[in-house]
């Protein structure tokens, strides 16, 4: 087998040995004339990414080449400097170990990001720096002033939300029930232009939360009265996931029937009032849909809802017409 000297001189292009020499480095014996044209592969490259350049340094490092790797590194904090990214420009210090360079450079972006009231980044930069009195302070306003931007800092993202609030709890010790509360309001004011899709999203984190079932129970019932304004559907398939039809209001009641109506035909609306606790609703648009059976000539169709309606003698004539008749449509 050829050694990963005689295998680099197979390949044509300098950017596949470079490569290469990047993801063995420091893992395998490569000559070092390979390991310079990689360095000066991606220093190149890297005139105008950092990340690139940052390539370059880690090569250097691994490599044991401990000056050049300070120069590209060097190269690379400046450059984020210039381009007023503290942060970045820190955690390429800390990446390099130049501890006191990167605890100054996080202190300096900690400064920064509270005079733009980003207290959560400035906290973990103030703990990065070491400073973990003030990075508890920072913790705390962000906790305190900004609660509702959790859920959109974590972009309405549960998992993260959830990993955030105990980060917060832990550092502060505020209770984690506060804030799912001002987490909650930031669920309900999202999508504003969609009725219900906030609290039901609410209720959703609620659930992951482990908050109580009466929490999570109100949130969907909200969440059901804003869906019914528009769209009987979701309501309903709400509130059968959440097993809540029997809490509805009569004004959400109406609602679900107003819109079905609009959508589907009498039977449909009849079935949807029955199942909402509707009885007497329900026989009306059962009749009607009876009716409009009668008129289509739908006659076997309007004998089942005749019987529904507990009228046999009624759905005893209806069949003896379809007979007469022989189809089940008058045209």
């Amino acid at each position: 087998m050829k050694d990963l000297g005689d295998l680099l001189k197979t390949l044509d292009t300098q950017e596949a040995r470079a490569k290469v020499v990047k993801k063995l480095v420091g893992k395998a014996q490569i000559p070092e004339g390979y390991i310079v044209e990689a360095i000066s592969y991606f220093e190149e490259r890297g005139k105008e990414y950092t990340h690139v350049l940052i390539n370059a340094a880690r090569i250097a490092k691994e490599a044991g080449m401990s000056d050049r790797a300070r120069e590209l590194f060097d190269d690379a904090i400046e450059r984020e400097m210039g381009e007023r990214n503290t942060n970045y420009a820190a955690r390429i210090a800390k990446e390099a170990g130049m501890s006191d360079r990167a605890r100054e450079l996080f202190e300096k972006d900690s400064g920064k990001r509270e005079k733009k009231k980003d207290f959560y980044g400035a906290a973990n930069s103030a703990e990065e720096a070491g400073m973990p009195d003030r990075a508890r302070e920072l913790f705390e306003k962000y906790a305190l002033t900004q609660p509702r931007s959790i859920a959109k800092d974590c972009h309405f993202d549960n998992k993260k939300i959830l990993e955030r609030v105990e980060k917060l709890a832990v550092k502060t010790g505020i209770e984690k029930e506060r804030l799912y509360r001002e987490i909650i309001g930031a669920y309900t004011k999202r999508w504003a232009n969609i009725p219900g899709a906030g609290y039901k999203t609410a209720a959703e984190f609620a659930e992951e939360a482990g908050m109580p079932a009466e929490r999570i129970r109100d949130l969907n019932l909200h969440a059901i009265e804003g869906f019914a304004r528009n769209s009987y559907a979701d309501a309903i398939r709400l509130a059968e996931e959440a097993g809540l039809i029997k809490l509805l209001g009569e004004g959400v009641k109406e609602n679900l029937l107003r819109n079905i109506k609009e959508e589907r035909d009498s039977e449909e609306t009849a079935e949807l009032a029955e199942k909402l606790g509707m009885p007497d609703r329900a026989r009306d648009y059962y009749n009607k849909a009876m009716q409009e059976s009668e008129a289509d000539g739908r006659f076997e169709n309007a004998a089942k809802l005749a019987e529904k309606l507990g009228m046999p003698d009624r759905a005893r004539d209806y069949r003896e017409l379809k007979k007469l008749v022989g189809t089940d449509f008058l045209f």
